[in-house]
């Protein structure tokens, strides 16, 4: 996949929390991918105070990794705030946000690398090839639909994953829109869009095979995050009702 030269900078933001094995496949796997692609990137972590030795692992691998960016949080557990803070920390043109869990590949790097060109935002979507949800229950199915369907309507964006993670954005992107990023959770990631696209900036998707956990347990709150969307999109269609 061809890069434009201007378009080799990367930042990899990845926040974590208690993800000791995870992360120390992760990071290398990144490395290598910067290597054989002639990236010039930097891998951003910020950890949200994990206690199962993740800070350590992640010390470790930073004495023999230039690239490696820690940040250690403070205050209280956000991951909304460990997304936010690793962006602005991040020193290339380009920032990707990946999760710390491996259903993420890094080889996607260099073909969204080649999309920045002529897209502001590029979403690595799960549901474009069908892949994400093959191995699903069918209530999984359908809640995945339901939020979907709800999103669309709230925002009238044809993008098919907008609450993905896994995107890559120009960091100039973030730098028009940080002031408006105020919400929490999954929902920081609609926002983020809504934002951005309102600011003008244009998306494109591409499909991506999403990965399955290998270590430890997802630290998502579904009754937490569902209720939390729910109220957000509520406020996103009076908004536009009231427009």
């Amino acid at each position: 996949m061809s890069i434009p030269p201007s378009s080799r900078q990367l930042s990899v933001v990845i926040p974590t929390f208690n993800e000791r094995e995870n992360i120390a496949i992760l990071l290398p796997q990144i490395q290598r991918v910067f290597e054989a692609n002639n990236i010039d990137g930097e891998i951003v972590v910020a950890d949200d105070n994990s206690t199962d030795g993740t800070r350590e692992t992640l010390r470790s691998l930073a004495a023999t990794m230039p690239s490696l960016v820690v940040h250690l949080r403070k205050g209280r557990p956000s991951l909304a705030r460990s997304w936010f803070e690793g962006f602005e920390l991040a020193s290339k043109a380009n920032i990707v946000c990946i999760d710390a869990d491996l259903c993420h590949d890094p080889e996607c790097f260099p073909k969204m690398l080649s999309l920045m060109g002529q897209h502001d935002i590029v979403i690595g979507s799960r549901y474009l090839d069908g892949q994400m949800m093959k191995d699903k229950s069918r209530l999984a199915i359908y809640a995945s639909f339901l939020g979907r369907f709800l999103t669309r309507l709230a925002t009238g964006f044809p993008e098919t994953d907008t609450s993905h993670s896994f995107r890559m954005f120009k960091k100039s992107v973030f730098d028009a829109i940080k002031p408006r990023l105020i919400n929490e959770g999954n929902v920081f990631l609609v926002e983020f869009l809504i934002h951005a696209k309102r600011a003008g900036f244009s998306v494109t998707e591409i499909p991506i095979i999403y990965g399955k956990r290998i270590h430890g347990e997802t630290k998502l709150r579904l009754f937490r995050e569902s209720v939390r969307y729910l109220r957000f999109i509520a406020k996103v269609i009076t908004a536009r009702l009231c427009s």
